[in-house]
C-alpha cells in the first residue's frame, strides 16, 4: 500500500477451495456483511475471476451495487479502478471482455485435458527432454526409442547397484572417473575428455533418479503435476504414489526383474540409513 497511502488494510478475505461460480462462499459473505456494516469502502482483488465467475452478478455488483454503497473496486491484473476516470468509460464492456477471455481459456483447458488423456492412452511423450537412455523417434517426436550409448550406461548403473552392490555415491564416482557425460551433457551432445577443467559431474541424486525411473522398463509416468483451469485447480505437484504409469509403451532397457530388485534394495538401504541416523544423530 506504499503507493496508495489513502488505502488502509482492514482484512483479507479468501475462499480457497471454494468454487467461484457462485457467491455462496463463507468469506465472500463475510466481506459483503462488512460492506453493509460500513466497515470497508474499498475492495481489491487480483483479477475479476478471483471475485467471482458469474459475469452477470459481478457486473451488477461492480457497476451498480458498489457505487451506490460508496465502495471503490480495484482489480489489479485487469488494471481496473472504479475511481479512475479512464475506467468509467465502457466499464461494463471491460468487465464482460475479461469474463469472455476467461471463458475461452477454460474451454481450451478442458480440451487440453482431453487431448492429454488420449495421448496417455497412446503412450505418447509430452515432456521437454526424454528420459536418460532414450531419444525421440524420427517417425514421431511423441514416440521414444532407445539411445544405445545412454542405454549401455543405464544397464551399467543397474549392474553396479544390484549385482555388485555398489552404493549410488560409489556409482557416481565411477562414472565421473570414466569421464561418462552426464545426462545433460549427453542430451546436448557435449563430449567429456580427460584434463577438462570445467565440466558437469554425476551426482548421487542423478544415479538414484535413473534407478527409480520406470522408463528403464519401457514405462512412462504421467500426472507428476496437475493444473486444470477449467476446474479451478492451480499448478500442484502430485505424490509419486498417485502418478499414472503406462507400461510397455517403449522398448525396455533392462528387465523388470532387475528393476524390481533395484527398488527393493533402494528401500532397504534407505531404511538401514535411517536406523544409523537414529543411533548416531550427530
Amino acid at each position: 500500500m506504499k503507493s496508495h497511502t489513502e488505502i488502509t488494510l482492514y482484512d483479507c478475505y479468501s475462499d480457497l477451495g471454494a468454487t467461484g461460480t457462485n457467491f455462496q462462499r463463507s468469506d465472500f459473505e463475510r466481506l459483503m456483511q462488512d460492506v453493509r456494516d460500513g466497515l470497508i469502502n474499498c475492495i481489491i482483488v487480483k483479477d475479476f475471476s478471483r471475485f467471482g465467475r458469474d459475469a452477470i452478478e459481478c457486473v451488477e455488483l461492480i457497476d451498480e451495487v458498489f457505487p451506490k454503497l460508496g465502495v471503490r473496486f480495484i482489480s489489479i491484473l485487469d488494471e481496473y479502478d472504479s475511481e479512475n476516470p479512464s475506467c468509467q468509460k465502457d466499464r461494463v464492456f471491460q468487465i464482460l471482455k475479461h469474463f469472455m477471455n476467461d471463458y475461452y481459456a477454460r474451454i481450451v483447458s478442458k480440451q487440453l485435458i482431453q487431448a492429454h488423456k488420449v495421448s496417455r492412452e497412446k503412450g505418447e511423450f509430452w515432456g521437454n527432454r526424454p528420459p536418460y537412455g532414450y531419444r525421440r523417434s524420427e517417425e514421431s517426436s511423441k514416440k521414444l526409442v532407445p539411445y544405445p550409448p545412454e542405454g549401455d550406461i543405464v544397464r551399467k548403473i543397474f549392474s553396479l547397484y544390484v549385482i555388485e552392490g555398489k552404493s549410488t555415491y560409489e556409482i557416481a564416482r565411477i562414472l565421473n572417473y570414466l569421464y561418462i557425460p552426464t545426462p545433460a551433457e549427453s542430451y546436448h551432445g557435449k563430449k567429456v575428455y580427460k584434463g577438462q577443467k570445467k565440466r558437469a559431474i554425476w551426482l548421487q541424486s542423478t544415479v538414484v533418479g535413473i534407478l527409480k525411473n520406470p522408463a528403464c522398463i519401457g514405462a512412462l509416468a504421467y500426472g507428476k503435476t496437475k493444473r486444470a483451469l477449467c476446474e479451478n485447480i492451480p499448478l500442484q505437484l502430485i505424490p509419486k504414489e498417485n502418478w499414472e504409469i503406462a507400461f510397455d509403451v517403449m522398448e525396455p532397457l533392462i528387465t523388470k526383474s532387475l528393476y524390481d530388485m533395484a527398488q527393493t534394495q533402494l528401500k532397504e538401504r534407505w531404511m538401514r540409513l535411517k536406523e544409523q541416523w537414529k543411533k548416531n544423530p550427530n
